[in-house]
């Protein structure tokens, strides 16, 4: 949306080249986007401690996509009055406006160009993802995130690849086979993340389905407690920027919390008694040197502790039986 919004703002601009009201549409819709921003948001976000960022965030995208526009109009009429000074020939109106809308062009194909996702078995069936050495075999219908810590503590960026076969996720799921070599060769990770929850439908129905049937999850049987788990998370315990995940290993000792286990083998709840009015547990355990799975109920009311940790033992001895490879 931006890139063609910049794309159009070009064509305006360079079309003030011959008549300058042109040049008032680009900051005319800038504005118009900026009243309509504002009050759609307003509503959503009065109150909070956002109100007002994400609209700000939004308009000065807008405005740098109109003052890139600007900047590729104005080098366009540079060129232009060169090549009239050089050989006293000018431009057609056609070719500045292709010129303009050029850019544009370039990164939409681009944009199209990525999302192309060629036939191969990581598309199909499944790709292979190691975690600290350890292989698990990964299909498209568990709707898996997959996580690359930085290797070193201060760098910020860390690589996250959607493994979805939602349209949406088609660029991720390029990049991911890319990587996997179409599914032959292993991708090294520092978390497999899946959402039970979400999958489980999928999973049954592509058990039902008997071209795709083949799946070891498929062949023992997805439990039935399965579509009661929030997370489910393999992680490397190496990995140097996982706060979030490793935290679950570094419960604090709280009133509010049962817990038991230690960092290999573990297990924590809310609530101290069954009396508590909604109920989950988190639960992990060391399945390979330095790779740890982790799962994590969702919230039920009218629910024991003692029934949701015999679920998470079960997962947990359910899942290096249906993906490690």
């Amino acid at each position: 949306m931006l890139v063609a919004f910049s794309g159009v703002c070009a064509i305006f601009f360079v079309l003030a080249f011959r008549n300058r009201r042109f040049a008032v549409v680009p900051f005319v819709a800038l504005i118009g986007i900026a009243i309509y921003v504002f009050g759609f948001w307003r509503r959503d976000l009065a109150g909070t401690q956002y109100f007002g960022l994400g609209q700000l965030v939004l308009i000065a995208t807008f405005f740098r996509a109109t003052f890139l526009a600007g900047g590729w109009a104005f080098l366009i009429r540079v060129a232009e009055r060169i090549l009239r000074h050089k050989t006293s020939r000018t431009l057609s109106t056609g070719w500045i406006l292709i010129l303009a809308a050029l850019p544009a062009l370039y990164f939409i194909a681009r944009s199209f160009e990525r999302q192309i996702v060629y036939p191969s078995a990581c598309v199909t069936d499944a790709a292979i993802v190691t975690v600290a050495g350890t292989g698990f075999l990964v299909h498209p219908e568990l709707s898996t995130r997959l996580e690359r810590a930085p290797v070193s503590q201060n760098a910020a960026y860390s690589l996250t690849v959607r493994y979805f076969t939602d349209p949406k996720s088609k660029e991720d799921l390029r990049r991911l086979c890319d990587m996997a070599n179409g599914g032959e060769n292993p991708v090294p990770m520092d978390m497999i993340w899946m959402t039970p929850a979400t999958a489980h439908a999928r999973m049954l129905s592509t058990c039902n389905d008997p071209t795709a049937a083949n799946r070891p999850y498929c062949a023992i049987g997805v439990p039935d407690s399965f579509a009661g788990f929030q997370t489910i998370k393999i992680i490397n315990r190496r990995s140097l920027k996982l706060p979030t995940h490793l935290g679950w290993l570094e419960h604090e000792d709280r009133a509010d919390l049962i817990s038991g286990g230690d960092a290999q083998n573990g297990f924590f709840c809310n609530g101290t008694d069954d009396s508590a009015e909604t109920v989950n547990c988190n639960a992990w355990r060391q399945i390979a040197p330095d790779v740890s799975l982790l799962v994590k109920t969702l919230w039920e009311s009218q629910s024991s502790k003692r029934r949701h940790l015999q679920r998470a033992d079960e997962l947990l001895d359910w899942v290096p039986r249906a993906f490690m490879y």
